[in-house]
């Protein structure tokens, strides 16, 4: 009687344990259907200084998040499954690649974007409106903007707003901010580099008006 329990016991935990297999497979197989690519995020390409670039364009279900540095909870969840995804099924695409590059950049290139992806991109061409208007009214926030980073065309139209409020005595307002910069600040170092990259910016816009 107990021999025949045994193998009925181990049938039912097999039937059990590919049921939850089943269904784990069948969840994500959903859950990556409503995702979609998500980046850039960290690459292969790297500074001089060891950090990678931002080249990769990553698959990401909707639920979950996975890349070379970075996993969310959900991702830990689905990290078997997202890893093959990502290699397999929906590979990345590297803008460090020519042809890669070509597909992302083209018009017609039919890629589907995460959804999150989306919303965050809205959110931030948002922001930057918000900022681009609060810099035409306010010219002594958009001095002070040269302290933050910025991608650029928001760095040259930056440059060209202070240049043209204040033409040549952008290079003294701009050197005033830098020195106002507080080195007891943890991001006082990026804070200089940024206020740095924008005055030598407007020292060059200066010169090439003064060969003019």
């Amino acid at each position: 009687m107990k021999t025949k329990f045994l193998p009925k016991m181990a049938k039912c935990h097999f039937t059990l344990i590919m049921a939850v297999v089943f269904a784990y497979v069948l969840i994500y197989m959903l859950n990556s259907l409503l995702g979609g690519y998500w980046g850039p995020v960290a690459g292969n390409l790297r500074y001089s200084s060891g950090l990678s670039l931002p080249t990769l364009f990553l698959w990401q279900p909707r639920v979950g998040y996975r890349d070379h540095y970075d996993t969310s909870a959900c991702g830990m969840l689905w990290y078997p499954l997202i890893c093959i995804d990502q290699r397999f099924i929906h590979p990345p695409y590297d803008v460090a690649n020519k042809s890669d590059a070509a597909h992302l950049f083209s018009k017609d290139n039919h890629i589907k974007w995460h959804p999150e992806a989306l919303r965050k991109e809205k959110q931030r061409k948002t922001e930057e409106a918000l900022w681009r208007s609060h810099c035409i009214n306010d010219r002594e926030f958009c001095l002070h903007s040269a302290t933050n980073f910025h991608s650029r065309t928001d760095t040259e139209f930056l440059v060209l707003l202070l240049y043209e409020d204040y033409n040549t005595n952008a290079v003294s307002r701009l050197q005033s901010v830098a020195n106002g910069i507080s080195s007891n600040s943890v991001n006082s170092v990026f804070a200089k580099k940024h206020v740095g990259y924008v005055l030598q910016a407007v020292k060059e816009l200066s010169s090439r008006a003064v060969l003019k």
